[in-house]
């Protein structure tokens, strides 16, 4: 990683935090969401295959704001050989600005070695818009730039 990239992720990460930290202290009946999700396949048989993967997502709602976390690891093994291992780390802002419309600013870094990167950052800038929301239905609609 270069220099400047640090310097754009210690920044940013810095942003997150004291929006988070500053939600903490205003927000008016805050409110937290987890999602956890661990698989593993284990296959035997002409081809013996080990799949692993890990996911978390956490959500931390107040007021028109919305901070996320998420984090994945997929790894995978065929006949004892490594074929496929990713991994992403992430946050993002939201800003709602009516109960359809809203801004989003991300930032995440990633590594999918077999796709030929070791390690790179994204941001994201965008709007979302809210097409469905009820109870059992959540649809929405982004347009943004990375």
């Amino acid at each position: 990683m270069t220099q400047n990239g640090e310097t754009e992720m210690k920044l940013i990460l810095l942003i997150f935090s004291l929006q988070f930290l500053s939600a903490i202290a205003f927000a008016t009946e805050p409110e937290f969401k987890n999602e956890s999700e661990l698989g593993v396949v284990l296959t035997e048989g002409n081809t013996r295959t080990k799949n692993y993967n890990v996911k978390q997502e956490n959500k931390y709602i107040w007021d028109q704001n919305l901070s996320k976390f998420n984090g994945q690891f997929l790894k995978s093994i065929s006949n004892g050989i490594e074929s496929g291992r990713y991994w992403s780390l992430g946050l993002r802002y939201e800003r709602e600005l009516t109960k359809e419309w809203a801004l989003f600013l991300g930032q995440n870094i990633e590594s999918d070695i077999f796709a030929g990167f070791r390690q790179r950052f994204n941001t994201d800038l965008g709007m979302k818009y809210l097409i469905v929301s009820t109870d059992e239905t959540k649809w929405h609609a982004e347009a943004g730039y990375r």
